[in-house]
């Protein structure tokens, strides 16, 4: 079955982040693949690099391989978690009502339990352009000028 679209990218509607007021989070990304990209990067790995206002990044991988994303998912993958990943693949909550994303970023790379993350093709790129989050609203990103 041919992908449906037309470029690699991450898919905003789908993509967001939540700060509940007992200061737990839920992060949710979601990508679109072209037919080509799932058949040349079949063995690498769709990474969400997310960026926080303190400056500090945190990860979230997306599947297995890349090639899984075609006639098993319809070239669309979406995934959702309470917590994100250091650059080590340990578990972090960085989010605060102060420190909240402000950009992410869909990678091609590789990620294991023992090298932990490896960013090496930029995909796309999306901002949250706000100076403020409440706790309780679901926040999701636009185009990175």
């Amino acid at each position: 079955m041919p992908s449906p679209y037309f470029q690699d990218r991450i898919n905003w509607e789908a993509t967001h982040f939540v700060l509940h007021d007992d200061n737990s989070a839920g992060f949710g990304w979601a990508s679109e693949w072209t037919q080509e990209t799932a058949l040349t990067f079949d063995r690498t790995t769709a990474i969400f690099l997310w960026h926080f206002k303190d400056g500090s990044g945190a990860y979230a991988k997306q599947g297995d391989y890349i090639s899984d994303f075609g006639m098993l998912r319809n070239y669309f993958a979406k995934e959702e978690a309470s917590e994100l990943k250091d650059g080590k693949g340990k578990p972090v909550q960085p989010m605060t009502l102060k420190n909240y994303p402000v950009k992410i970023e869909l990678w091609i790379g590789t990620a294991d339990e023992t090298t932990g993350f490896t960013t090496e093709t930029l995909v796309d790129a999306a901002c949250f352009e706000s100076d403020t989050i409440e706790y309780g609203n679901e926040y999701h990103f636009s185009s990175s000028n």
